[in-house]
């Protein structure tokens, strides 16, 4: 940023979207709301207003506000933990809490909580009240989130609340106003759409996705396990073990997860991996160190060049080959170790997404989420084996919650092979 001279004024930039400008009496940005928004413009000029008096015509405040399109968008501002002043914005906080937790192993969580107070970033946190965080829980519930993925993120708000009433940016006792907002209970399902999904919709969703990708969701539908029990499977996390029945051996892959649903009631959880299962991981084991787990993103990242490569007409330039090298030895970007369930989520749904934008309107995909595959696992294994059997598989500890599932289902399954024969009927 270009140094300015003692007595000038300071100069109006955009910072990720928010209007800032450096105090250099306290050494720090300071924050005026929505960048190109008349209002924050107008707090930018009673806050230079009050460094030197009122501004000349010739000040930077006065010819920001003659011409928004003068604001500075293209100079680069380095991350540094900002302060709001008095008055401050949802997206003051917003900015200035995830500045501080840049670090935090829940930043990410924290992000998509921020994602969700957009419509509210000019509002001032002292009018942010329980109703709105009910706006907020409501469009988290009709987003496809899970139940239990709404109330954290509702409670993620809470905490960014509750940390800018720790330093004053938020009125007294308003992190225990909003804990008047109820989580959603049992029974509030999110979208009924994502109960149910047939293995032809599967299979054409298959053949939108990466190698890695498509190992993930076969393992899920296989298996009926919960994403984060593949997601965070290490390699040295799988047993193999011969088990003979009835005179016939088969070697049998086995997973028991250090950490699941049930492991705070002391009960265990074992995940039985067989033939096809095994074929799957397989190239995904082979190589890697007993810590490494299985399905990294660094995988995804390779599969991902390995087919624009091969879809590549022109040649591979010199400088491409040497700049990869480098990068290989050198890497420039730091992936995460293993695959957040939200991420996996997000390639899944942006995937049917845009196939269904050039699909015509008879032969698009249906909509539908990683935990639709233990949905489904569930309602054919109490059909073929039971309800306890099934109960034992996928890890519940009673079988009421698996007699839930399995009602749901077959309830549209009846609905549908209803719709089915009047249609053959006409």
């Amino acid at each position: 940023m270009t140094k300015s001279t003692k007595n000038s004024l300071p100069t109006p930039v955009e910072r990720r979207g928010i209007l800032a400008a450096w105090d250099k009496t306290h050494k720090k940005y300071v924050h005026f709301g929505r960048a190109n928004d008349p209002a924050s413009l107008r707090k930018f000029a009673e806050w230079v207003a009050t460094l030197a008096g009122t501004p000349s015509p010739d000040s930077p405040t006065e010819s920001v506000l003659a011409d928004p399109g003068t604001l500075n968008t293209t100079r680069k501002v380095p991350h540094k933990t900002s302060s709001v002043p008095a008055g401050a914005t949802v997206a003051d906080l917003s900015l200035s809490f995830l500045d501080a937790k840049r670090t935090h192993s829940h930043y990410y969580h924290f992000r998509t909580a921020c994602k969700f107070l957009k419509r509210y970033s000019d509002m001032e946190t002292a009018d942010f009240d329980a109703f709105c965080l009910l706006e907020v829980q409501a469009e988290l519930n009709s987003y496809g989130y899970a139940k239990t993925h709404c109330n954290d993120l509702v409670n993620d708000v809470r905490q960014i609340f509750k940390w800018g009433e720790a330093r004053r940016l938020v009125p007294a006792g308003k992190f225990e106003h909003l804990k008047t907002v109820e989580p959603l209970l049992e029974g509030r399902e999110n979208d009924d759409r994502f109960w149910e999904v047939d293995d032809e919709v599967i299979e054409r969703t298959l053949l939108l996705l990466l190698p890695v990708y498509q190992a993930i969701i076969r393992i899920l539908w296989w298996t009926g396990a919960r994403p984060k029990e593949i997601l965070r499977m290490r390699v040295g996390d799988i047993e193999r073990q011969v088990v003979e029945d009835n005179g016939a051996k088969a070697e049998i892959w086995s997973l028991s997860p250090k950490k699941h649903k049930t492991a705070k009631k002391n009960k265990g959880r074992v995940i039985a991996f067989g033939t096809r299962e095994q074929a799957v991981l397989a190239p995904y084991l082979a190589g890697k160190a007993a810590d490494d787990f299985v399905f990294r993103p660094v995988d995804a990242i390779a599969e991902r060049k390995q087919s624009a490569r091969a879809k590549r007409k022109t040649k591979l330039q010199p400088s491409q080959v040497e700049r990869e090298r480098r990068n290989k030895e050198n890497p420039k970007c730091k992936y995460n170790p293993c695959f957040a369930t939200d991420a996996v989520g997000n390639v899944l749904r942006d995937a049917i997404a845009n196939a269904n934008k050039t699909l015509p309107e008879g032969e698009r995909i249906p909509e539908w989420t990683l935990y639709s595959l233990r949905h489904k696992y569930v309602s054919e294994y109490v059909e073929k084996y039971g309800v306890e059997a099934a109960a034992l598989m996928v890890g519940h500890t009673d079988t009421e919650m698996v007699r839930k599932i399995y009602d749901k289902s077959q309830k549209r399954r009846i609905l549908k092979q209803k719709l089915k024969d009047e249609a053959a009927e006409q």
